[in-house]
């Protein structure tokens, strides 16, 4: 799918419209994330964009910080793939797995061979069978509501 990637990327993300509209009707694009500054050290992070094959950097701000990560807003050109990563992050080809080979003799299968039953060995029949006697318990009407009221809530919102 990827043609490529980007060596040491913090997080990859995809983002697409596929089958509603094409980039040129979208616009205003903003991404906000944040990125620990552990893993960030001295560098600065970058939004890239793949689009046609290539990698590209994408506008990227910082916006604020705190103790442990630094906060970004990335503008991007269109929807795709993208990826954080640092500045000067390089872009790393996909390698090919490469076919499988077809084996030129074919290795016998094993046979596998089933112990006979003896007085300890578990036949799969009960000695003696016991009858399930219990019902299932109906809903409460309180039940029933509850969870009806909790998928409204999730479709309105």
């Amino acid at each position: 799918l990827l043609e490529s990637t980007i060596d040491g990327a913090y997080q990859y993300l995809k983002v697409s419209h596929e089958n509603y509209f094409d980039n040129s009707q979208v616009e205003d694009i903003r991404f906000e994330f944040k990125v620990p500054k552990s893993w960030l050290g001295a560098d600065k992070a970058m939004l890239y964009r793949y689009n046609d094959g290539d990698w590209n950097k994408q506008r990227t701000e910082s916006t604020s910080t705190d103790t442990s990560y630094v906060y970004y807003t990335g503008y991007p050109e269109g929807l795709s793939y993208f990826a954080i990563a640092k500045e000067e992050a390089k872009v790393v080809p996909v390698k090919e797995t490469p076919k499988a080979t077809e084996p030129t003799a074919q290795t016998p299968e094993p046979i596998l061979q089933s112990p006979q039953p003896t007085a300890q060995t578990p036949t799969g029949q009960a000695i003696n069978p016991t009858q399930h006697t219990t019902k299932p318990t109906p809903h409460t009407q309180q039940e029933k509501s509850w969870f009806a009221s909790n998928i409204t809530m999730l479709v309105s919102v």
